[in-house]
């Protein structure tokens, strides 16, 4: 079992991994673009650099070799001496640098590689066959130094040698007696063996006609092209570290972002059940234009999404009794007011008598969904300027009315807490199934919180893109504050191209169709109800 969750687990991450890695693929691609452009930039701007390479052949002289000492020995001090006699301190205009020396060995031989890395051509392949010659020059040098040494100290030994003889002689010429005599013709003989040993190991120390410590096998030939800069390698360098900082910062970012990250987010932020999942609508780009796509598209998920928040809304409102619902955002521009005109529509789609009200007195746009009127409104009816009842706009639906904001006034806070708008809410729940309003957004307006508790529930909608949790979790305390019930959310306009990382949270956002629920029991109709009900008739 424990097997088992962890797969799930991992699974799960790696789903999250790999949506992260498409949602910011492009920001990723910028990233590794504009490295795979430095790099090449700098690429192209470094000086070409030419390498030159001679190979030698080394050979052990009464010793044996280590090659690894020899190449240690190929890039000294010493030998770059002897390279600058050759060719001077500069190569026209630059110079003699170790840094520009390299020496290695071929694999398995005894073979040193000396190459030399020069902004010329010419001077790269002279630098490199001269330091093959000055290594060969030392070395040769130095053995022969070697038997200059050795042999001084056996001539060293010598001299002594024959001062001995000379005295042993001179003696044995004096010398009468011939017991004496054979003593000192054997001690001379004794010296004369020493002396021809010594001699010996001077002829045998004597270096060779042609000293054969080593040779050059392939002179350094002319190079054709620069060995550096290596353009193809710098961008595929560029690359892989402009896509492992590409993904770095989408990680990044992703961590840092604090928009919404689908139906669990919202649920847990705003403390309610989301009831649907409005998939964005192409013309919703365009920010002036108004669309009800229950009505234009019936058959599109986005219709099929408002249906299902009908159920939810119809299920809430039947076990609270609710009747007047108001619908808001944490900011503007999430879709609140397309959000209550197409549940409007599918209340009405469904039997319900259903009366929308403007409730955004700054900003209103409710009744751009359904008509042009610029008729007397929710104002000028606080004001005692127009019968809430005359000033209903008529819909395209029989049972869906829409009341105005009407002309935008300096104190909309204090009209929307006012008794005349509590008035306004409990005359319309009275002849209708459902009243919505599309009420301001709740931060930086209070507004919102004034109308909030004259509403028996609050529906809140928040853009899938754009809305951030802290301005979720802000809104739903600035609700509870004025003790109104928060009834569920909307994630509205949500895109599955761009749903970031929790993107499977949204597989189910083709919102299934759930059954409608059983109409409501309606209340006692009064003789008020009963006018507006007839006038309905008669417009339908």
């Amino acid at each position: 079992m424990a097997s088992v969750e962890g797969d799930a687990a991992g699974s799960a991450n790696l789903r999250e991994y790999l949506a992260v890695l498409r949602s910011r693929k492009t920001s990723i691609a910028v990233v590794a673009l504009l490295v795979v452009a430095s790099a090449l930039f700098y690429s192209y701007r470094q000086q070409p650099l030419y390498r030159a390479e001679a190979k030698v052949l080394v050979k052990p002289f009464n010793t044996l070799l280590n090659v690894e000492t020899e190449r240690e020995l190929a890039g000294s001090e010493a030998v770059r001496d002897i390279v600058a006699e050759k060719l001077g301190t500069e190569l026209e205009g630059e110079s003699l640098s170790p840094a520009n020396l390299s020496v290695s060995v071929a694999t398995e031989t005894e073979v040193l590689i000396i190459g030399y890395t020069h902004s010329i051509p010419e001077q790269a392949q002279r630098a490199a066959n001269a330091y093959a010659e000055g290594y060969l020059e030392y070395r040769r040098q130095e053995i022969v130094d070697d038997i200059s040494a050795s042999g001084e100290a056996i001539r060293a030994q010598v001299e002594p040698l024959n001062d001995r003889l000379r005295r042993l002689n001179e003696r044995l010429e004096r010398e009468d007696n011939p017991a004496v005599q054979s003593t000192l013709n054997a001690q001379v003989s004794s010296l004369i063996s020493r002396r021809a040993i010594l001699e010996q190991q001077l002829v045998q120390l004597s270096p060779p006609g042609r000293l054969q410590i080593g040779q050059v096998v392939e002179e350094a030939d002319r190079p054709l092209s620069p060995a550096s800069p290596n353009h193809v390698v710098n961008g595929m360098l560029g690359l892989l570290l402009g896509l492992a900082l590409g993904v770095g910062a989408a990680f990044l970012r992703e961590r840092l972002d604090d928009r919404l990250r689908g139906r669990s987010d919202l649920e847990r932020y705003a403390a309610a059940p989301v009831l649907a999942i409005v998939p964005t609508v192409p013309e919703w780009r365009k920010s002036k234009q108004t669309m009800l796509v229950t009505l234009q598209q019936p058959q599109s998920a986005a219709s099929e999404a408002y249906r299902t928040l009908r159920t939810g809304v119809l299920f809430a409102a039947g076990q609270h009794h609710l009747k007047v619902i108001l619908l808001t955002s944490a900011n503007a521009g999430e879709g609140k007011s397309a959000t209550t005109a197409n549940l409007g529509v599918a209340l009405a789609q469904s039997g319900k008598r259903v009366i929308m009200i403007s409730g955004d007195l700054r900003k209103p746009r409710l009744v751009q969904f359904f008509s042009d009127n610029r008729g007397p409104g929710v104002t000028n009816v606080l004001a005692g300027e127009a019968n809430l009842w005359t000033s209903l706009v008529n819909t395209m639906l029989p049972t869906l009315k829409v009341l105005p904001s009407g002309p935008i006034p300096p104190n909309p806070t204090e009209l929307l807490g006012s008794t005349g708008m509590r008035k306004i809410l409990d005359d319309c729940a009275k002849v209708a199934d459902i009243v919505l309003i599309d009420g301001p957004p709740v931060l930086a307006l209070a507004d919102a919180i004034t109308l909030a508790p004259m509403a028996d529930g609050v529906l809140l909608v928040a853009d899938a893109q754009n809305t951030h949790r802290g301005a979720v979790e802000h809104a739903r305390e600035q609700i509870d504050r004025v003790h109104a019930r928060v009834i569920g959310a909307v994630l509205n306009n949500f895109d599955p191209a761009k749903a970031g990382a929790q993107a499977y949270y949204y597989q189910d956002y083709y919102a299934y169709r759930a059954a409608d629920q059983a109409a409501f029991s309606d209340v006692a109709p009064t003789d008020e109800r009963n006018v507006v009900r007839g006038r309905w008739r008669r417009n339908g």
